[in-house]
């Protein structure tokens, strides 16, 4: 009886320290990957991240109009038109809005993170699931602009001196970093995690040049030199590796320079693309108006991953995770990277934009409407 009693005392010691190690762990990949943001919301929206879920309304209501953009960040939906932006807690109740006059607005969002800007415009603002970080008003006319999933995000804008720029700001707003083009437009610009490098596709009449900078030095890195090329999106896929869209497929770049993989287009005509972990999916017809698309993705090493062939005209894409999602008609058809189709979702009708999920739901919106797409329009596929 005292032998059991010793064996259970010990096993019982040892589930202790087992779970004191897990707690250590935990601890240490929550402060790990909220290093930059270990407030509770911050902290929330990476263990949401990290373990893929996704607490939405069934439905929301607004104001959106005509041409208004509707973005997922973190449990918040959010709306950006042409007055300014519109936020909406899990509940679907108003969580905080911002007037901001813009007449051709635009968003990036990554994350829990977005910034909302005026193209040739000057008015910016960046944003977050739970309040406006930051409001930028800009000396030229903004280019492009983008964010990271860090919150970090890069403005590129014309100026009266140089053609161009391309400036850094930290989530908070501030400016950390401006680097001046003196010949081409700053076209597309990327910053990377944790704010350690810029990347910045300058055109003009002969092609395109990627250039590369650390955020602690003035001296380039590198310059990539992509001719007869337009450069459409550029994005970090690794610390030391970029991809970009092109007018004539995806390029993968090394950020020390040059190519190491030149992928075409699968069609003559894009209709959208997205990013998803590890690859871009793309989607695209032989013209304008054809019944059939194309389907395919592109890993960040330069490989084609999956093809498939989709009957009927393709509305919107989007992906999250290794899920894609693209609205054909009132149905929205899911597949993973390898395009393996897993689900189908036929409540889209009156949808313009969707929205991946984390969790394989999908949330489709109109002018003035955005609802989840779940188990309920979700048909049984092989």
């Amino acid at each position: 009886m005292e032998m059991d009693a010793r064996k259970k005392r010990k096993r019982l010691k040892t589930a202790a320290w087992i779970a004191a190690l897990l707690v250590i762990v935990l601890v240490a990949a929550v402060v790990a990957l909220c290093r930059n943001d270990l407030s509770p919301s911050g902290i929330r929206s990476r263990m949401r991240q990290l373990f893929g879920r996704v607490t939405l309304a069934q439905e929301y209501s607004f104001d959106g109009g005509e041409g208004c953009i509707v973005r997922v960040l973190d449990d918040s939906v959010a709306v950006v038109n042409s007055t300014g932006l519109m936020a909406y807690n899990a509940e679907g109740s108003m969580q905080y809005s911002r007037s901001l006059e813009m007449a051709e607005p635009a968003v990036s969002s990554a994350g829990a993170y977005a910034v909302m800007y005026d193209i040739g415009g000057t008015s910016l603002a960046a944003f977050s699931s739970q309040e406006v970080t930051a409001a930028v008003p800009t000396d030229g006319r903004i280019i492009y602009a983008a964010v990271n999933s860090d919150g970090w995000f890069v403005v590129c804008m014309a100026e009266s001196t140089y053609t161009s720029s391309a400036t850094v700001y930290n989530p908070e707003g501030t400016a950390v970093y401006k680097w001046y083009s003196a010949d081409g437009y700053a076209a597309a610009a990327a910053v990377a995690p944790r704010g350690e490098a810029l990347a910045v596709a300058v055109y003009d009449a002969g092609g395109t040049t990627v250039v590369c900078l650390n955020l602690d030095s003035t001296d380039e890195v590198s310059r990539t030199s992509l001719p007869d090329t337009a450069v459409l999106d550029l994005w970090w896929s690794g610390s030391d590796t970029l991809a970009a869209l092109t007018d004539s497929g995806t390029a993968i770049l090394a950020k020390t320079g040059g190519v190491t993989a030149e992928i075409p287009m699968e069609t003559e005509r894009l209709l959208g693309y997205a990013r998803l972990d590890g690859c871009t999916a793309l989607v695209g017809s032989a013209y304008e108006g054809s019944d059939s698309s194309i389907l395919w993705t592109v890993s960040d090493s330069g490989s084609i991953l999956g093809k498939t062939e989709i009957s009927g005209q393709i509305g919107a894409i989007s992906a999250e995770g290794s899920c894609i999602a693209v609205l054909c008609g009132d149905t929205v058809l899911v597949y993973n990277n390898h395009m393996r189709q897993y689900a189908v979702y036929t409540g889209a009708s009156g949808a313009d934009a969707i929205q991946m999920l984390k969790d394989g739901t999908v949330l489709a919106s109109g002018g003035y409407y955005a609802w989840l797409l779940d188990s309920a329009d979700r048909q049984q596929t092989n």
